[in-house]
């Protein structure tokens, strides 16, 4: 009869420690979090980056990221690499290159996709960034010429763009 409850008993730690591994193997996955993105970009900038962490709790190395996605309202689309290799308990940086085309108004949005090869677990992280569409004039140097002198000279350089109106414009 001793033999037999500890046969029983032996059964079912066994089965408990199975399904504790079993669980604690699936429990595990991916992982995003931003690192950097512009708070707002300039309306004829082409494009800016995001960088996050990509961190893998699970036993898959591959990574794809070809479902990442803008949002509807400004025209554009995200590079990212389509696959990356990450090992168990590593951490790695990704940037991400958002291109949009230039004078668009609003935000731009989307969303980046991380997905284990097998589906077993997927991230996301959303970005929202601000088109700044106010143009922008800079003096880079300001130099006191006279006529008298040929050999000075001056310069303005304009960054973004700026509209000048009035007579004589």
């Amino acid at each position: 009869m001793k033999f037999n409850t500890k046969l029983f008993a032996l059964t079912l730690t066994s089965i408990v420690l199975a399904l504790a591994l079993t669980l604690s193997v699936s429990a595990g996955g991916l992982g995003l979090n931003t690192l950097t993105q512009p708070a707002s970009v300039l309306h004829n900038a082409d494009s800016f980056t995001v960088t996050f962490n990509l961190t893998n709790n699970g036993n898959n190395t591959s990574v794809d990221f070809s479902t990442s996605s803008m949002k509807s309202g400004v025209t554009g689309s995200i590079s990212l690499p389509t696959t990356t290799q990450i090992n168990n308990g590593e951490n790695k940086t990704i940037t991400a290159t958002v291109t949009f085309a230039k004078y668009q108004t609003g935000y731009v949005e989307g969303t980046i996709r991380a997905n284990h090869l097998n589906g077993s677990s997927n991230a996301t992280i959303d970005f929202k960034v601000l088109i700044n569409s106010t143009a922008t004039l800079v003096l880079s140097t300001v130099k006191e010429f006279s006529l008298t002198s040929p050999s000075k000279s001056s310069s303005t350089t304009m960054a973004g763009q700026a509209f000048f109106s009035g007579p004589g414009v």
